[in-house]
């Protein structure tokens, strides 16, 4: 059994701290309460001024009930996003990273564009695992996600008698933003492989990335003096699709169209991570918005990528099939 063990947020139990909303619930609470305290109240038509002060105060109750949820919501991982999920990270020490730092000066203003939520949730998750000394898998894929963002080297030398001085070396260049994914396992013993896929186009990464990150996994702070670590590019398999839509007659194909195109779309950039599968059921959920009738996949097998692949989207011809009456 490994330490390393990233758990899927999606598969826990719903927290208890989030409460059910339930309006109806809370009006006739409310006028249990106040029968309590007047015998004599009677609530049998709904229309009395006094029941619709009470039915006007439970949606304010149910709404302030609902910002408690979406306030607790924020605190846990499984459902902080953005700057909510930033302030988490900052308490693993885990910062952000930035993929392009746009351009203040432009016209108008190019804004930086920084890792999504789900990547930075993993690194966050993950984290814990680059304080392991024994060279742990999930340590190698932290270490590997973040190279660029910690020196390259260290030194520490004594230049007189109660005085140390600690130089660092970093890379010209931070170069965490240009990895997407990453992957470890161990080839032999004493040997391990690292598989570094890249942001741009199909995810193979250039020779320099390759090569940070090859000088930082080789520190002595990271890798432990019994490993080596080969570092290799991500292979990736590519395909194409070409799917058919069948609707009905009518005005909103156009619509369908767009929106299932942008269904699938959004499902084939999440898969494009190392050893992601990309099934013929998960494209037909994804295509089939509301409208469509049935999903059409021509000459599509299931691919498996190996771990050291990924499935790699080069192009998505979809069409509408109106339906006779």
């Amino acid at each position: 059994m490994t330490r390393f063990s990233v758990i899927d947020l999606s598969q826990l139990p719903p927290p208890e701290v989030i409460k059910t909303l339930d309006v109806e619930a809370i009006i006739t609470e409310a006028k249990a309460q106040y029968a309590a305290l007047y015998p004599e109240f009677t609530a049998d038509l709904e229309s009395e001024p006094l029941v619709k002060l009470m039915e006007a105060n439970a949606v304010r109750e149910m709404n302030i009930r609902a910002q408690v949820n979406d306030e607790a919501r924020a605190v846990l991982l499984a459902f902080a996003q953005g700057n909510n999920l930033d302030h988490l990270g900052a308490n693993f020490s885990v910062a952000r990273r930035q993929i392009d730092p746009g351009d203040a000066d432009a016209t108008p203003p190019i804004p930086a564009t920084y890792e999504d939520d789900p990547t930075f949730l993993r690194r966050i998750q993950l984290s814990p695992e680059a304080l392991s000394v024994a060279g742990s898998r999930g340590g190698y894929i932290f270490n590997a996600l973040s190279a660029g963002e910690t020196p390259l080297s260290m030194d520490v030398e004594s230049t007189e008698p109660g005085k140390l001085v600690v130089t660092y070396e970093f890379p010209e260049e931070g170069f965490s933003a240009l990895i997407k994914d990453a992957d470890a396992y161990k080839t032999q013993a004493g040997s391990l492989d690292v598989i570094i896929m890249g942001w741009e186009g199909s995810g193979v990464p250039n020779a320099q990335t390759l090569q940070t990150v090859e000088a930082y996994l080789s520190g002595d702070y990271v890798r432990p003096m019994c490993d080596g670590p080969t570092i290799r590019p991500v292979e990736p398999i590519t395909y194409s699709l070409d799917i058919t839509l069948e609707v009905q007659d009518g005005p909103e194909a156009p619509i369908i169209l767009s929106a299932a195109q942008a269904a699938v779309e959004a499902y084939t950039l999440a898969q494009h991570k190392i050893g992601r599968r990309i099934t013929a059921s998960s494209l037909d959920a994804a295509a089939t918005v509301s409208g469509v009738e049935k999903v059409r996949l021509s000459g599509f097998v299931d691919i498996e990528p190996a771990r050291h692949q990924t499935a790699y989207c080069t192009g998505i011809t979809m069409v509408v099939e109106v339906l006779d009456d």
